[in-house]
């Protein structure tokens, strides 16, 4: 299981495959530019990860600390709601419709 997910990351990381929503449909998915964007977080870049995927950054404090704060308080892993589940669907619909026809 290990040797699977470092031959993944090995190939996210090193190989970056196409999206291939991006290469059926010519629109960039909510998920495009999120590895590049990790790696200039890892660098600290924090502008270029905002051009590339401004989702990523603004996703990864807030799904941490939803995590954190739900481990600090009950001890556990915490439960997701379903309105949870809506507003971060609504989110990622009205950031991959700005980014194609806004220019986000």
């Amino acid at each position: 299981m290990m040797a699977t997910a470092v031959l993944f990351a090995a190939v996210v990381l090193l190989v970056r495959p196409a999206c291939p929503v991006y290469a059926m449909f010519h629109v960039l998915c909510p998920g495009c530019g999120g590895t590049r964007a990790l790696m200039a977080l890892l660098r600290g870049n924090l502008g270029a990860a905002w051009r590339l995927n401004a989702l990523v950054v603004c996703e990864i404090p807030l799904g941490l600390g939803y995590v954190l704060a739900g481990i600090w308080r009950r001890g556990v892993w915490p439960e997701v709601s379903r309105g949870w589940w809506i507003t971060v669907s609504v989110g990622v619909a009205l950031f991959t419709v700005g980014r194609n026809f806004f220019a986000l």
